[in-house]
Order: C-alpha cells, then sequence, then structure tokens
C-alpha cells in the first residue's frame, strides 16, 4: 500500500503513538518537506505533544547501514547544533505492523524537529540582519564545527540549505545526517557520488577535515551577511554559484568585506581556503576562531589607545594652563607686591617649568612653531630669576 498519510492520523512507533500534524497554511494536508534523502513529515507524539520528524527514505537510501549509523550518531546528541543526531530507525523488530502495512516506511527516520528556517531561506530572501547579529550566527556555526573537528567527526554534506537557524539568529542546526562522518561508519558504496553542497574539486576522500572547504564558506557568508554588498551579490540559495568557479567576482566581494569588518586576517583565511588545492591547506575552524578573538582584542587595544590619548591631552592642557602664572608673576613684580610673594610663586613657577620641560615632546623641535614656543619658554624662565636675584640683593642692601 502506497503510504499517503493524512493530517491527524495515527501510527504507533516503537510502543508509542504519533499523529501527522496539519499544515499550518493548507487546510488538509500535512506538513512536510522534500529533503535530498527523502520526504519529511512533521509527526506529534500524543504523549506529551512533542514535535518530532518523520524521515521516509527514497528507495536508494533506504538501507540496512542506517541502524548501524543511529548507533554510532547516539554519542553526539549531546553536542550543541547536533540535536538532530538522535534517531530511532523503523524496523520490524520495533514496529512490525506498520513496516508490513506500509513497506516504503522500512528504516524510514524519526528524530527531533528542528524549529527555525534554513540558511539558504535566509539567502534567497536576501535577509537583512545588523553587524551584531552576523557576528554571533558566525560564532554559533563555528562552535558547532570546533566541535566536530576535536571528536574528529565530519558533516560532509554542508551546504546551506543544511543548517538549520533559529528566529533569533543565535543557534545553528545541522541537518540531512545521512553521509554523517567517522572513523566507524563505511558509507555504502552507493552513496559515495551523493555528495552535495560546497564540495572541493579536489574533495574525493571522506575524513575528519572534510568540512573545512564548505564550513569555511558558510562561515564567511554569515559573518559578512550584514553587508549590503554582499546580499545583493548573492546567486541565490546560496551565495557562490554552485560551480564555484575561482574567477567568481563575488569571492574579492566577499573578501573585501570581511577585511573591512574582522581585519586583514579574516581576508588572509578566506584566499587560504578559495585557492587551496589540498584539505590541508584550509584553514582550520579554530583557525577562525582564533581570528575572531585576535579581532576582539584589537578593539580592546584600539579603545585603550583612544584613552590613552585622550590623557595625553588632557595633560597637555594642564602643562598650558600651569605656563599662565608666568605673566601673572611679572605684573606681581611690577607692582612689587613683595619678596615673600614672589619666592613663592618663583618656586612653583620652577618646579612647573620643570615639569614642561619633560613633556616639551608635544612640541615638535624641529618645527617652527615649536623652536619658537621652545626658546620663549627658556628666555622667560631667566629673566625671572634674574629679577628676583636683583630684588633679593637691592632688599638685602637696604
Amino acid at each position: 500500500m502506497v503510504f499517503s498519510p493524512k493530517p491527524f492520523q495515527q501510527v504507533e512507533i516503537n510502543g508509542s503513538m504519533y499523529h501527522f500534524a496539519e499544515h499550518s497554511e493548507k487546510s488538509g494536508e500535512t506538513y512536510f518537506q522534500e529533503g535530498t534523502h527523502g520526504t519529511i513529515h512533521q509527526l506529534v507524539r500524543q504523549a506529551d505533544n512533542k514535535l518530532f520528524a518523520l524521515k521516509i527514505m527514497k528507495s536508494s537510501f533506504r538501507h540496512p547501514y542506517l541502524l548501524e549509523q543511529a548507533n554510532q550518531l547516539q554519542k553526539y546528541t549531546h553536542i550543541k547544533g547536533l540535536s538532530a543526531c538522535d534517531w530511532m530507525i523503523i524496523e520490524p523488530i520495533n514496529s512490525k505492523q506498520l513496516v508490513k502495512e506500509y513497506s516504503e516506511l522500512l528504516y524510514a527516520i524519526v528524530m527531533p524537529w528542528v524549529d527555525g528556517v534554513s540558511w539558504s531561506e535566509i539567502l534567497f530572501n536576501k535577509q537583512a540582519i545588523r553587524l551584531e547579529e552576523s557576528r554571533q550566527l558566525g560564532r554559533a556555526f563555528l562552535a558547532v564545527m570546533i566541535k566536530l573537528e576535536k571528536e574528529r567527526i565530519a558533516h560532509s554534506q554542508l551546504s546551506a540549505e543544511n543548517l538549520i537557524v533559529d528566529d533569533k539568529l543565535q543557534s545553528v542546526e545541522c541537518i540531512e545526517l545521512e553521509h554523517f562522518y567517522s572513523a566507524h561508519l563505511e558509507v555504502p558504496d552507493l552513496w559515495e557520488n551523493e555528495l552535495n553542497g560546497y564540495m572541493s574539486q579536489y574533495q574525493l576522500k571522506r575524513e575528519a577535515k572534510m568540512d573545512r572547504f564548505a564550513g569555511g564558506i558558510l562561515l564567511a557568508e554569515m559573518l559578512a551577511w550584514h553587508d549590503v554588498g554582499i546580499r545583493e551579490a548573492a546567486w541565490g540559495n546560496s551565495y557562490f554559484d554552485p560551480s564555484l568557479s575561482q574567477t567568481d567576482e563575488r569571492f574579492e566581494i566577499l573578501k573585501i568585506s570581511l577585511e573591512n569588518t574582522y581585519g586583514l586576517q579574516a581576508g588572509e583565511l578566506i584566499s587560504r581556503l578559495w585557492y587551496s588545492k589540498t584539505i590541508d591547506e584550509c584553514p582550520s575552524f579554530q583557525e577562525w576562531n582564533n581570528m575572531l578573538l585576535t579581532k576582539h582584542g584589537d578593539s580592546e587595544v584600539e579603545q585603550d589607545t583612544v584613552s590613552a590619548l585622550d590623557t595625553k591631552q588632557e595633560q597637555t592642557v594642564e602643562i598650558h594652563e600651569k605656563i599662565k602664572p608666568i605673566s601673572d608673576m611679572e605684573e606681581a613684580e611690577n607692582e612689587s607686591i613683595g619678596r615673600t610673594k614672589v619666592e613663592s610663586l618663583l618656586e612653583t613657577n620652577s618646579q612647573d617649568l620643570k615639569e614642561g620641560h619633560k613633556i616639551l615632546g608635544i612640541f615638535d623641535q624641529k618645527n617652527d612653531k615649536g623652536r619658537r614656543a621652545y626658546h620663549y619658554m627658556w628666555f622667560a624662565a631667566w629673566v625671572i630669576v634674574g629679577v628676583s636675584s636683583l630684588f633679593s640683593l637691592i632688599m638685602y642692601l637696604v
């Protein structure tokens, strides 16, 4: 019997009751999507109303290999961004009656439903986002990829369609895990040619590093998507034309955008990736992370530099204010205020002059104005000392 579910139709899977969800915009139809490897329906577990995805595999992917893959994927369900790893495979052992009635459900996958929109939808709709949203989305995706790289596993089918972004642009989930790489998994030969997404021309071998090329491009897209120029240049439901020609002018636009926002190191990383000849030449995800951390540090340094310059300017203003009493002293001497006040004022200004001499670096002595200021200050100082000495001598004789 051909399986054609209706909204609210019930099915029993591994002892639990589920029903098919109705499409929110199409009354009388179930909610489903066409995926690379099969058709995905939305299920509701009746015990707790939790949403699940039922993936009915295309005939070429309906394979007992999926049972072993499900066991391996269970090891990684704790990784944020890999919640879709929690697979349950429909087979005669757990759902005998269902498989007997609908043979196409054999080796179908039940897994948690991932809410959000695909990265490809955001690209296709040219959805505008702010710089901070661009950064946090890139960081979220990078955190997932760093964890995969540390575990020596790979998605191997990374593409804009296979990344689900939450509504707040704060998390990224990976889906379409049928080609997931682990040293303990061997993909059936028939599946080896089913590679999709951003694939380099040289990537023929399945290995732990194989996400570096596609992942690096997707990361760069996210980090730069705040730039209106990037959005306008996008090919469609991916930033680059899937053919990935090295002469694509979109690369230069992306490189310049990354350099303008994150510094020259970001441009160097995307260039290494774009012109790589082997997967080992592609930057690791930790290198991308180091770049973002370095850029954040640079921002703090820049802020400290501004603060230091502000402080220097304030000190310069204070020096100029302290030089002003020189004219006050000359006025006091002309008005014969008296020996004690003059000597006290002289001592104060002598100290100020010493301070002024220390910071005379603010005057460029190679500059005419700087030289004049420098000589004027020392001439004024000698005049003051001479007048004070003469006054002291007269008072002594009297």
